[in-house]
């Protein structure tokens, strides 16, 4: 039986007070949550309910402070800052984050299962980066605010540049 490799710093204390950069991809990297706008895109109505939920976390756990955060086509980026009085750690927090944004994106009144009955909105994984100093997080900040202008050579883009065949 095949075994996973966790993505998280050994020995690291994931409710350590700090800043977060997270990245969640959708199951199956489906792009689902947003539309198209002119040249670009903007979020749909379930991308607009995931940015919601996430500005909703600071009122639900104390401690917990969210920070910068775009929706993507099939994916999300974000920083959380947990302060000292925080009482779960960045694991448990992103598993309720998937869980209640899941529950609304199954309520929502034209949801419909995606492909032969899937209902699950979130990989089973999540991407996450320890920000260590200031020039880290302006960096990332940075990176959060052009990531949707740079969406087709994104490597989590289905049918970006980097995903296209080669010919010479």
């Amino acid at each position: 039986m095949k075994t996973r490799q966790s993505l998280r710093l050994n020995h690291y204390d994931y409710a350590t007070p700090g800043g977060y950069f997270l990245t969640i991809c959708t199951l199956h990297r489906r792009c689902i949550l947003t539309e198209p706008y002119e040249q670009s895109f903007r979020p749909n109505e379930f991308g607009d309910m995931i940015e919601t939920v996430w500005f909703e976390q600071s009122s639900f756990y104390p401690g917990v402070t969210p920070g910068d955060f775009v929706v993507m086509p099939n994916h999300v980026h974000g920083i959380l800052w947990l302060d000292e009085k925080n009482v779960l750690n960045l694991g448990s927090l992103v598993g309720r984050y998937k869980s209640v944004t899941t529950r609304r994106f199954k309520d929502m009144a034209r949801y419909e299962p995606l492909e032969s009955g899937v209902q699950k909105l979130w990989q089973r994984n999540y991407w996450e980066h320890v920000i260590r100093n200031e020039s880290d997080l302006h960096r990332i900040r940075e990176y959060i605010r052009d990531n949707p202008r740079k969406w087709n050579e994104d490597r989590l883009n289905p049918n970006g540049l980097q995903n296209r065949p080669h010919i010479d």
